[in-house]
């Protein structure tokens, strides 16, 4: 991979680091790249780096993130818009762009397990992980804070492409033969004919509800904000000391949508014994400066759920493993009222 190569070269990290002015003096003299272990959909290296200015302001670990374009523009699109944004909420990056001649998007970050655990594994959030009610509430908190801080970025941020699904070129709500054909195809699976006939009936709604409530959010730029996009209890840097904040990170679908719509992706996988959707709802509202009732916001998050299906059959259909999925469209058809009916 010709981008791995540039990353190992001394003189071209000296460039970068110059070009987002991370180094003043002096050059990088050495790199040791090695990729870290794990299932990651980017790949994650840790860099090990040795300068001749001993009293450089760099770190000699970083890690390093290299996305496809496709994948990778939102994330450094994202961290283009908000790094002056100095916002507590997201883990910040040293450097992250776009490199043309090898066609790859980049991030460096701090190494951040030094100072903080995940507050899960990937694998934890969708099958054994446990989270107590006062850690998923301060996660919750961040979540809200997040969004505060990110309204700032709403005149500048057009590029973040609104309420975007990942996966296909154009929304799975676009098109309804696509969602009939994906429900009929979960039937041939082996799955209940109950649960398709259900969501063969509840689908269509959706669409509906995106076309007349969602659109003209959007449009007038009511009640939305930057939101993370793939907002699961995974993407959370939890600080090892007393007295830090939680911070959100991999942003890699990150656009403008109603903030309800992190809410809902976080609720969808696993959730501490305990805490319902409605106290999770008034949790989040403590925080947030989105104005609208307890009512308001626990019907949206009813309608988003029944939107973000089409996330999960998006999932199951590009062969993701049942256990990142069959949870989740179970979840999120409990959020879902039987009289549910459009606006």
């Amino acid at each position: 991979m010709l981008a791995l190569a540039r990353f190992q070269d001394p003189e071209y990290l000296t460039k970068l680091f110059y070009q987002h002015s991370l180094l003043k003096q002096g050059r990088v003299l050495s790199v040791e790249l090695t990729e870290r272990p794990g299932d990651h959909s980017s790949y994650i290296g840790e860099l090990k780096l040795q300068y001749t200015d001993k009293v450089s302001i760099l770190p000699e670990r970083l890690v390093l993130k290299l996305s496809p374009v496709d994948s990778g523009v939102f994330e450094a699109l994202f961290h283009q818009l908000t790094h002056k944004t100095d916002s507590a909420f997201t883990a910040p990056v040293l450097a992250s762009g776009f490199d043309s001649e090898v066609s790859t998007c980049f991030s460096l970050m701090p190494e951040y397990r030094a100072t903080h655990n995940l507050l899960l594994e990937a694998e934890e959030t969708f099958s054994t992980g446990l989270i107590d009610c006062s850690t998923a509430k301060e996660a919750i908190a961040c979540l809200a804070q997040f969004h505060n801080d990110m309204i700032n970025n709403l005149p500048v941020d057009k590029d973040l492409s609104y309420g975007r699904y990942r996966d296909h070129a154009l929304p799975l709500l676009e098109t309804i033969p696509v969602c009939c054909r994906l429900v009929g195809k979960f039937e041939e699976e082996g799955y209940s004919q109950k649960l398709a006939s259900q969501l063969r009936t509840l689908l269509p709604e959706a669409v509906h509800y995106w076309n007349s409530q969602i659109r003209p959010q959007l449009k007038e730029e009511r009640n939305v904000t930057v939101i993370h996009g793939d907002c699961f209890w995974h993407h959370f840097w939890v600080p090892k000391a007393k007295g830090g904040s939680m911070m959100l990170f991999d942003f890699d679908l990150a656009t403008v949508h109603n903030p309800v719509w992190d809410l809902v992706t976080l609720l969808s996988t696993r959730r501490p014994e305990g805490l319902s959707t409605s106290d999770a709802i008034t949790c989040y509202r403590k925080h947030s400066r989105l104005r609208l009732s307890q009512e308001d916001v626990e019907k949206e998050f009813a309608w988003l759920s029944l939107c973000q299906i089409y996330h999960v059959l998006a999932d199951w259909n590009h062969g993701c493993r049942e256990v990142i999925w069959s949870q989740r469209l179970n979840n999120l058809l409990q959020e879902i009222p039987n009289k549910l009916k459009p606006s």
